[in-house]
């Protein structure tokens, strides 16, 4: 089989297969296969799951490919992938390292002072999730409306930090990934507690530039295909997250 690389900058490879599909292996494990061949990993080792759900998923991520295979925008694809390829340089410790800085620049801390109907829809979309967020995780969250990012406090990054902990090594790859695609601890969490649907959580990350499109307009789409995107991963995210909570 072909071998193919997931890295940002992989081009676009011609589609070199019929049928993508899963496969049930004696071991318990499920398989994703292309013209009933293992998919392989950059670092060739074998695409297979404990779960068949996330194996369906991964492999509907190729099948929906068209003429071209297009590494870059298959993120469930990548983000499995990087769970199998990279065991031992993902630590606990390394991953709430990439994700809790994300709290100092989260978009729902940085707030702008005008116009007054953008104050307003930050304001009811982000105060009852930092309330939320607050009162669920026993923190307290400042915001900031300088162009400085709201600093944190030891405490709540502390006590935030213990609470990641509680977290699977494959779920804290799942919530980096989601809160990468939102710029938001806050919101990711949020959809994690089921408090958002992954729509929702994207329409709340989005509110200033959703502002923007509707006071401005669209710009030649790449505005809708950014929303799309942020979808598709933050979707990617949580069906990981769904399936790989007990591993």
């Amino acid at each position: 089989m072909r071998r193919l690389s997931f890295s940002p900058s992989s081009a676009a490879l011609k589609r070199f297969y019929k049928r993508a599909g899963v496969a049930a292996r004696s071991d318990g494990l499920y398989a994703v296969q292309l013209d009933g061949r293992t998919v392989k990993t950059p670092l060739r080792r074998r695409l297979v799951f404990e779960s068949e759900p996330l194996a369906v998923a991964v492999a509907a991520e190729w099948d929906a490919q068209t003429d071209k295979v297009r590494p870059p925008l298959m993120h469930l694809t990548g983000l499995c992938m990087t769970d199998i390829d990279q065991p031992d340089a993902l630590t606990k410790t390394s991953l709430i390292g990439e994700i809790l800085p994300h709290l100092q620049t989260d978009c729902t801390c940085s707030r702008l002072v005008e116009p007054d109907d953008l104050v307003r829809l930050q304001e009811v979309t982000w105060d009852p999730l930092i309330g939320w967020f607050q009162n669920r995780y026993g923190v307290l969250l400042r915001t900031t409306t300088s162009l400085l990012q709201a600093s944190q406090s030891n405490e709540t990054l502390d006590s935030l930090r213990r609470e990641l902990f509680l977290f699977t090594k494959r779920q804290l790859l799942g919530l980096r990934f989601g809160v990468f695609a939102l710029e938001s601890l806050v919101i990711m969490m949020a959809v994690i507690e089921n408090r958002l649907s992954v729509e929702k959580a994207v329409d709340a990350a989005r509110i200033e530039t959703e502002f923007q499109i509707q006071h401005w307009g669209n710009v030649e789409w790449s505005h809708s295909l950014n929303k799309l995107d942020t979808t598709a991963r933050l979707a990617a995210a949580i069906m990981y997250l769904k399936h790989t909570e007990k591993q």
